[in-house]
């Protein structure tokens, strides 16, 4: 979930151009990917994707929306599977990144912009950590990691992308979509 939109309005004409670089290189706005990361990832961990969006509502610039089974809220399996989808965004925009000539600050106007359409992520983040000191750090490298390992799978990193020139056009996927067509990339694949 993320705030994807809002904050070019905040940004410098230099660093709005550095940031414009993802989309110029992939493709796609930042918050498709970001988006699919979220939803691909949630999927996977089994919980029930209930649709992707770009469409901006309320203080969202887009959204994934997911569901989980009540009966696990509060355990550390919940807490642990929503930390790996929720770093599962900013990881999605990176991987997608893998392969380009970057300098530093572009690749770090093209992935981050902590404030802005990370915020959310950040704050759910930093709500699920069992208590924030300095192994938070450590902890979410930890869960991204796992989001990583995820999102890396051919299969699923095949639907991201199949999906995001859907996302592109359509603005909005449901659940049973992005379903559909992650089923479709892993029979691929065998």
């Amino acid at each position: 979930m993320s705030d994807t939109g809002i904050a070019v309005r905040h940004l410098s004409p230099s660093t709005a151009g550095l940031r414009d670089r993802f989309r110029d290189l992939v493709g796609f706005k930042r918050g498709i990917i970001h988006e699919l990361g979220h939803g691909l990832v949630a999927i996977h961990l089994g919980h029930r994707l209930v649709s992707v969006t770009v469409e901006p509502a309320g203080d969202l610039g887009a959204a994934c929306m997911y569901a989980f089974d009540r009966r696990v809220v509060g355990t550390d399996t919940f807490r642990a599977e929503r930390a790996v989808v929720a770093s599962a965004g900013r990881v999605a925009v990176v991987m997608a990144l893998d392969g380009y000539t970057l300098s530093d600050t572009e690749f770090a106007c093209s992935i981050d912009s902590h404030h802005e359409e990370y915020g959310h992520d950040d704050r759910m983040l930093r709500s699920l950590a069992e208590c924030p000191n300095l192994a938070y750090h450590r902890w979410v490298r930890h869960v991204s990691e796992q989001a990583w390992s995820i999102l890396a799978a051919p299969y699923i990193w095949s639907a991201l992308m199949r999906l995001a020139r859907e996302l592109k056009r359509e603005r909005t996927l449901t659940g049973d979509r992005v379903r559909k067509v992650l089923a479709e990339e892993m029979a691929v694949a065998g």
